[in-house]
């Protein structure tokens, strides 16, 4: 989905933060959202809270994950990392022990320039995000989908195993 909250946004009275078209259509077809919004669809199968918990229910193919922000995040991170195939959108907060690990893990990452706009539920364009984002790619052949992504503004960046 895409839809759960990231930070609350108090301003807007809403939890509920969609991500952009313009991100997740040159990623090509999904085979779930664990997170997401009943009135936009990312993927052939999507969990939509409160009636299914999309942490909780089974993960299979290649799976779109914008997931709530806050506390949350790292239980979800934790779960797109035991995966291991697609993406996970997050604030872009490299100092915690979450980000960490995905340095090891990921096959890459795209930071994002300045701040996503996400929608609000009913599709309309929010303000910028709090902070910055990065789209994590679990797998080589969502990396090699990153690569060939034109029109997004920001830095690409390969994981390298050192052994």
């Amino acid at each position: 989905m895409s839809a759960f909250s990231y930070e609350r946004d108090l301003e807007a009275g809403t939890e509920t933060w969609l991500t952009p078209r313009w991100i997740t259509e040159p990623l090509g077809r999904f085979s779930l959202d664990p997170c997401a919004h009943p009135q936009w669809p990312i993927a052939e199968t999507h969990y939509v809270w409160p009636d299914c918990d999309g942490l909780m229910m089974g993960w299979g193919g290649r799976v779109f994950c914008n997931p709530p922000y806050g506390t949350q995040a790292d239980a979800w991170a934790n779960r797109m990392v035991t995966h291991g195939d697609g993406y996970l959108l997050l604030f872009a907060r490299t100092e915690t022990q979450m980000f960490k690990r995905f340095w090891a893990i990921a096959s890459g990452m795209f930071f994002f320039e300045g701040r996503i706009r996400f929608h609000r539920a009913d599709g309309s364009l929010g303000d910028p995000a709090p902070a910055p984002s990065v789209l994590i790619a679990f797998g080589l052949e969502n990396m090699r989908v990153l690569e060939t992504i034109e029109g997004w503004k920001g830095a690409l960046v390969k994981t390298v195993r050192v052994c």
